[in-house]
């Protein structure tokens, strides 16, 4: 069965509070989409492989990513050296979450204003599952961070590719946009081509889940357990919850999803790294649940999952693909997100976010080549404040005083430090003022170099920098900073190389990108 997609813009007449209630709609997405996938895994490691066949023929079959992006506009499709002794190959797989308000889910239609009646797609995961079968790691895209979206091809509301009237496909423009706007203008596959041409990741699949699944899923799982740092009171989504544990399911659990105003950080970063949480808790509680095992009470909820979801992969794809991963422990299902930085003030997308090049560049081509990427030591708590360590950080000494050899001593004592040094050299103006000069890209590379720091510098963004900082030293230099920044105390490891007395990871930890797993339980930041 083919569903309909292609989604279009939501005109937002109302403003401010159009803009939340959408706000609102997108969030309880997320606690469903990676939920949904594991829930086939569990279902075909509990049930016999006819029965589940019976299951997913509900599932609605779209167009392979391929008849929209031709193979040259792709990277290459990865592959496994019999040498490294794996068996298969990788599967990078796009999940969108998207939005309706017809049929079941009209009960959540907005309460002011004009009807929702198109379906949305505003949050997108790449899940990446490694060719052994052993590990998983899903990353959150953030949905308003800036991006380069190329040209795509138009679709219609069924996926039909639009044409003109000599027979030559219509195409959407590349752009520079929000990265939730890629399937606006092109659909899945667009969205899917983005992501390709941003981070060089082959996507095998796409998957949608359209469904009512955080009440129906935590209902089904007799809730799902939370321990709360501190009570939450949020008046927009009507969540009360004491400090402690708690067990969230139906409209609860709904409400802690979409929860934003009021809780720590107020922002898209702090609620995916809860919402991440209670993803993780929830599939804690589902493979150690007695409850999915059991077919005859679950049929009809396996069948609302099924029923909800849209793919390019036909169902015998979907049932290996689960056999291949059924085995998988909690501990090696890691979340991350996309590292980003705001745009500073004065920029066009400012209050948005860019992406923080290092890192996601060492993210993805961890992804690529098929590493496994482990927890962070800080469990991916602090989302909103990545950094980066000293051994990423290149930095130009220029010295814009009247003491001599400054420069080199300066780059002597960060060098020290870990931080790579690109040259020394004297300023072409003396200055009052130390400064770091730096392109946007470079954000979180800054903030790591003006923690070193003695001084408080001025800050210039520069398009022409590169990956390079300057730093001017001006009068008010007071030397390096005595007490160091964690990011510069403790330089990140090398990936793949154990810390000093502890064993050797199953994978790499990734410098500024924090992460976690399913296993780990840390308390909710209220």
């Amino acid at each position: 069965m083919q569903r309909p997609f292609g989604r279009h813009r939501l005109l937002d007449p109302r403003g401010e509070l159009a803009s939340y209630e959408h706000a609102q709609r997108r969030t309880r997405i997320i606690g469903r989409i990676v939920v949904g996938f594991l829930a086939v895994v569990v279902l075909v490691a509990a049930v016999g492989v006819l029965t589940v066949k019976n299951i997913l023929d509900k599932v609605h079959h779209t167009a392979s990513i391929d008849t929209y992006v031709p193979a040259s506009e792709r990277p290459a499709k990865p592959t496994t050296d019999p040498a490294s002794g794996k068996k298969g190959t990788p599967e990078n797989i796009l999940i969108l979450g998207v939005d309706s308000r017809l049929g079941e889910n009209s009960q959540y239609q907005v309460t002011t204003g004009p009807l929702q009646t198109e379906t949305l797609s505003d949050t997108a995961i790449l899940a990446h599952l490694s060719a052994d079968g052993k590990s998983v790691t899903l990353v959150s895209i953030p949905r308003d961070s800036v991006v380069k979206i190329p040209a795509c091809d138009k679709v219609d509301a069924n996926g039909n590719i639009q044409r003109d009237s000599s027979g030559q496909p219509l195409m959407a423009s590349a752009t520079t946009a929000l990265f939730n706007e890629a399937i606006q203008r092109g659909g899945p596959a667009c969205t899917a081509k983005t992501l390709e041409q941003l981070t060089g990741v082959y996507i095998d699949h796409y998957l949608e889940i359209d469904f009512e699944g955080v009440i129906k899923m935590s209902n089904a799982l007799g809730g799902v357990p939370m321990n709360i740092c501190s009570p939450i009171h949020d008046s927009h989504t009507g969540l009360n919850l004491p400090a402690g544990e708690v067990n969230l399911k139906g409209q609860q659990a709904l409400a802690f999803v979409r929860a934003r105003y009021g809780l720590t950080g107020g922002d898209d970063l702090h609620r995916i790294q809860r919402q991440q949480q209670f993803m993780a808790s929830m599939v804690r509680k589902a493979l150690s649940s007695s409850t999915l095992f059991n077919l005859p009470s679950m049929t009809s909820f396996y069948g609302d999952v099924a029923s909800s979801l849209t793919t390019d992969m036909g169902s015998s794809a979907l049932i290996n693909l689960a056999l291949h991963y059924r085995h998988l422990d909690t501990k090696d299902i890691v979340f991350a997100t996309v590292p980003t930085y705001p745009a500073p003030k004065g920029d066009q997308w400012y209050q948005h976010l860019y992406w923080s090049q290092d890192e996601a560049t060492a993210l993805f081509n961890a992804i690529r080549d098929d590493r496994p990427v482990t927890a962070t030591s800080s469990n991916g708590q602090n989302v909103a404040a990545l950094t980066v360590a000293p051994s990423n950080v290149t930095v130009k000494v220029l010295n814009a005083t009247t003491t001599n050899g400054l420069a080199g001593q300066t780059a002597n004592a960060l060098s020290a430090r870990g931080f790579r040094i690109a040259g020394v050299g004297t300023a072409t103006q003396q200055s009052a003022k130390t400064t770091l000069t730096y392109s946007a890209s470079r954000t979180t590379s800054a903030q790591t170099l003006a923690a070193a720091l003695g001084v408080k510098p001025d800050e210039q963004l520069s398009a022409t920098a590169g990956d390079v900082i300057t730093l001017t030293i001006g009068s008010d230099w007071n030397g390096l900073a005595t007490e160091t920044s964690p990011a510069s105390a403790t330089p990140a490891p090398t990936p793949g190389a154990p810390a000093a007395g502890s064993p050797a990871p199953s994978g790499s930890a990734i410098p500024g990108v924090k992460t976690t797993n399913a296993s780990t339980q840390t308390c909710v930041e209220g």
